[in-house]
């Protein structure tokens, strides 16, 4: 019987450290875990979609957007407009990228206001072709970056070309109408932070690194960037009058123990209503951080252990967040459920990535590891899923109704639309 009992208890034992490896991410300042209770197995053909998960979930494949309910059920598909012609914010002007055979992509301009039947679109011919372009959120002006760096304000009724600065290396408007850019200069090999407005072009900022882009907040008045000094990495935010604000020493918190490379970028995350930003080094140390967008207090901290985080998706209401951790050579990803901003774990919930939120915030799709699995849906306060397809699909977005998925499938036009190529 002794025996019996001690077999019994080990089984106990092993079956506890098992079910407390779920939690592989903890809080810097966390105690050991605690396993969690037991996990209901659920046999394959006991699972079932949840009869309270609504919406439309949209899928893509190629150029192709499909449309499905969450138990699975396809809705319609449609071809997706790549091409969108970007549109100013009066409704007015349309612009478009005109790129033909080997030749410098060109501008094009169409209004709106005039019978299309006889209208030609037309150029405004950039020497170095055009790179990238985005309205402003006021007014009609168009912000363009050409091949060479050169960023300039191009004004469609007119078609006047105003150069603003060389060595262009991103560019971003604020949602008042601050144009920020960044630069490097050629011969000083100094990067530089420049905004644009009403007329005037001042620098507002000597950057530490080159910077590549901005992520704007939720209402578009801050531009969040990070920089890498001899101090470390740095998380900054700068909005439409100039003033920028460090918001975490990043470099301290993203300390590489000996024999490890720093992270070559950070990735970074806005709550929905801008108070906080989540922010992870893309690369070695596996950690993430959540720090008031203010720049006061002290960030919360995360480490992972599989990967970097590679997606932060923060639920609706900005309560939760799912993540999902990349391994260096991107090939495994994983999903955690930060349940609150109080918990000190990060909870599995199983393999996928390409993560989108439930409109009412109690579910995610993601595409499940490996790939050839297809697409499932995922409940978050127990992590029960199932498919919403088996086929080689990546989620695009999950919406209340099919017109409201699909816009949110397309987004905005990816910096300008095209005609042609």
């Amino acid at each position: 019987m002794r025996w019996r009992v001690f077999l019994l208890a080990s089984s106990l034992v092993s079956l506890a450290a098992i079910l407390a490896s779920v939690y592989v991410a903890v809080r810097r300042d966390a105690p050991d875990p605690a396993a969690p209770a037991a996990v209901t197995v659920i046999e394959p053909d006991e699972v079932v979609p949840d009869p309270s998960a609504d919406g439309v979930i949209v899928l893509r494949s190629s150029n192709l957007l499909y449309r499905f309910t969450p138990d699975g059920a396809e809705l319609g598909r449609a071809q997706e407009n790549t091409y969108r012609p970007a549109t100013s914010a009066s409704g007015r002007w349309q612009a478009f990228r005109h790129c033909l055979g080997n030749t410098p992509c060109q501008l094009l301009f169409w209004d709106a206001t005039l019978p299309a039947e006889g209208q030609t679109p037309q150029p405004v011919e950039l020497a170095a072709g055009l790179r990238d372009a985005a309205w402003s959120p006021v007014g009609e002006v168009l912000a363009a970056l050409d091949d060479d760096g050169g960023i300039m304000l191009v004004e469609p009724s007119t078609r006047s070309v105003t150069t603003l600065g060389a060595g262009a290396t991103a560019f971003a408007w604020t949602s008042d109408g601050g144009l920020v850019f960044a630069t490097l200069d050629a011969a000083t090999d100094t990067p530089l932070l420049w905004l644009a407005r009403d007329g005037s072009v001042r620098g507002i900022y000597k950057v530490a690194s080159v910077l590549t882009g901005f992520v704007p907040s939720p209402d578009g008045r801050r531009l969040a960037f990070a920089q890498d000094d001899a101090l470390g990495w740095q998380l900054l935010t700068v909005d439409g009058a100039g003033v920028v604000q460090l918001v975490a020493n990043a470099g301290r918190l993203l300390s590489s123990p000996p024999g490890q490379r720093a992270p070559g970028s950070l990735a970074i995350s806005w709550s929905p209503d801008g108070s906080r930003i989540a922010f992870s080094p893309v690369a070695w140390p596996f950690v993430m951080h959540i720090a008031l967008s203010d720049g006061s207090g002290e960030p919360l901290t995360y480490y992972l252990r599989e990967g970097y985080a590679g997606e932060m998706k923060w639920s609706p209401d900005g309560s939760q967040m799912v993540l999902s951790t990349y391994s260096l050579n991107r090939k495994e990803h994983n999903l955690y459920l930060l349940e609150s901003l109080s918990s000190k774990e990060l909870r599995f919930l199983g393999d996928g990535c390409l993560v989108f939120w439930s409109p009412g915030g109690r579910f995610v799709v993601a595409k499940r590891e490996p790939h050839d699995l297809g697409v499932a849906a995922i409940r978050v306060d127990d992590g029960y899923s199932w498919p919403v397809t088996a086929l080689k699909m990546t989620p695009a977005s999950w919406g209340t109704d099919e017109a409201t998925a699909l816009k949110l499938a397309e987004g905005p036009p990816r910096g300008i639309g095209g005609l042609g190529k």
